[in-house]
């Protein structure tokens, strides 16, 4: 090989063959597009619906593969004192078992 061609040889051989897409790009663009659906979403208190914003996520991890049930609590379910008190009561006695008190 001659001198003038070696040079050119050293250069093409440390280039990369063929550019390879960014994972990061592609993750950071799926992060934005869903930023931006839950951005569009009006899920403001007094006319907004977060029930529709907790469905659209719920969709997208379906989409994504995750097999579970999909259930959302929306703003016009509601509990009645008594089962919320008795739940509440429940939870403490599972916490405290579980962290060794009697």
């Amino acid at each position: 090989m001659s001198l003038r061609v070696l040079p050119l040889a050293i250069v093409l051989g440390c280039a990369p063959a063929a550019a390879a897409p960014d994972p990061t790009a592609e993750r950071h663009q799926l992060a934005r597009d869903i930023y931006q659906e839950l951005v569009e979403i009006n899920t403001t208190q007094s006319t907004g619906d977060t029930h529709k914003a907790a469905q659209a996520m719920a969709a997208r991890l379906v989409a994504a593969g995750y097999m579970f049930d999909v259930r959302a609590h929306g703003k016009d379910e509601r509990v009645s004192v008594k089962a919320f008190e008795t739940e509440q009561q429940y939870l403490y006695e599972l916490v405290k078992m579980l962290a060794g008190g009697k």
